[in-house]
């Protein structure tokens, strides 16, 4: 499947402009699952964070690395832990949050937990490196380690209560931000001795799941109806400057940032804005509303972004997402089942079809009587072409029909399976 989605994208539409000027499609090797997280430690080498199902059940953590820019992915798969975030301090030396903390030093090639708290009242989901040494994790707590996570020291806000911290943005050994479930911004100056609180800015929508800060008093924080607040003095006044304030269908998924003058933004409806000027102008590099849809997003430089999203989505610019000419690019026209390859087949088939519109898809195979014999995709699916298996080991010889149902659209088609 991963290997057609490719050579559709590159190969049949050479001349789009969102491929080769502005954003780049890289390999959906976590297909179907959505990316999680990206974290890039220069323009080519970095790590995208993703699940991956086993035999269709369960789902387990996909980490992928490449040093070439996205080119070549080497990927690593973490059995029975389900993390959304991660961080890296260079390229080898990462951790993982998944209720407890799993470290590596050898890009995950062996890791150990190194964090483990019997209660859930003390289990994290958010971790990032301060320096080599100092660590912090949150989310029904917060924790953190000055000896490279051999130890660590509960250092909860006393006035957290129950709240989760989701997001949590760390700018060195004793500054730290966290923000709460009800959007109550949580800082410490002193390595977590004292935590001063600050209450969600009144402009800003009904969510606010995104922070990022860049030095001690300097950051944003971003959430629904595309809202977007900068603050100066470490949350104790914010600036508006949100881009629709009375645009209420999309919202703010990711936010990162170089330092006080750049930083990207990234909307579930598949909008990526840039700014170079401290958020006084955020210019949309990235306009495909209801066509992709984004989860995460990560600068490594002034013109160097990833962003990922539903069914594998991978996307990268070189150019600060900046093109000559502002067109959409080419995909599909329609929906579209297309015939099943060998056919007459036994015991596999493979069955391709086109999506003219992010959608959620449905694919089932039943008999001839109309008997649901197995449904292939029941999932969000981007924009593109796709392929996928068949297996009627267990069947017997017969006529059997496929059928693709995406919104109002509805097509069928016949596959022999001959033993």
């Amino acid at each position: 499947m991963i290997k057609y989605i490719i050579i559709s994208l590159f190969l049949l539409f050479p001349s789009s402009t969102f491929a080769q000027d502005a954003w780049e499609i890289l390999d959906d090797f976590c297909y179907p699952k959505s990316v999680m997280d990206i974290k890039f430690i220069s323009p080519d080498s970095g790590w995208v964070l993703s699940w991956k199902q086993i035999d269709g059940v369960g789902n387990h953590t996909l980490l992928a690395k490449t040093t070439n820019g996205g080119a070549d992915w080497d990927t690593t798969l973490l059995y029975h832990i389900i993390a959304s975030k991660f961080d890296f301090h260079d390229f080898d030396y990462g951790i993982l949050p998944y209720m407890d903390l799993y470290l590596t030093k050898d890009g995950w090639s062996t890791f150990d937990k190194v964090y483990y708290i019997p209660e859930y009242e003390a289990k994290v989901s958010f971790a990032q490196f301060a320096s080599d040494k100092v660590i912090y994790a949150a989310w029904r707590t917060v924790v953190k380690s000055i000896d490279s996570g051999k130890t660590w020291i509960d250092i909860k806000p006393p006035s957290q209560g129950n709240r989760l911290l989701r997001p949590i943005s760390v700018v060195n050994d004793s500054v730290v931000y966290c923000l709460s479930s009800d959007a109550t911004l949580f800082r410490t100056t002193d390595a977590g001795i004292s935590w001063s609180t600050f209450p969600k800015p009144s402009f800003m929508g009904a969510f606010v799941t995104n922070l990022i800060f860049v030095s001690d008093f300097y950051g944003w924080i971003a959430g629904s109806d595309e809202r977007i607040g900068k603050t100066t003095d470490g949350g104790e006044t914010w600036i508006n400057q949100s881009i629709k304030p009375d645009h209420k269908l999309d919202h703010f998924v990711s936010i990162d940032a170089l330092n006080e003058s750049t930083a990207v933004l990234a909307s579930a409806r598949g909008n990526i804005y840039w700014t170079s000027d401290g958020g006084d102008n955020w210019l949309k590099r990235l306009d495909e509303e209801e066509v992709l849809r984004l989860s995460t997003i990560d600068i490594v430089d002034e013109n160097t972004a990833y962003a990922g999203g539903d069914s594998g989505l991978l996307i990268k610019t070189t150019s600060g997402g900046i093109t000559d000419i502002i067109s959409k690019p080419i995909y599909p026209a329609t929906h579209k089942l297309n015939g099943n390859y060998p056919n007459p087949f036994n015991p596999s088939t493979k069955i391709r079809y086109e999506i003219a519109k992010g959608s959620n898809v449905k694919l089932t195979v039943f008999d001839i009587l109309g008997n649901k014999i197995k449904t292939l995709v029941d999932d969000f699916r981007n924009i593109g072409k796709y392929e996928i298996e068949f297996n009627a080991q267990e069947l017997s010889t017969g006529v059997y029909i496929y059928q693709l149902k995406v919104n109002d659209f509805t097509e069928s088609k016949k596959m022999i399976l001959v033993k």
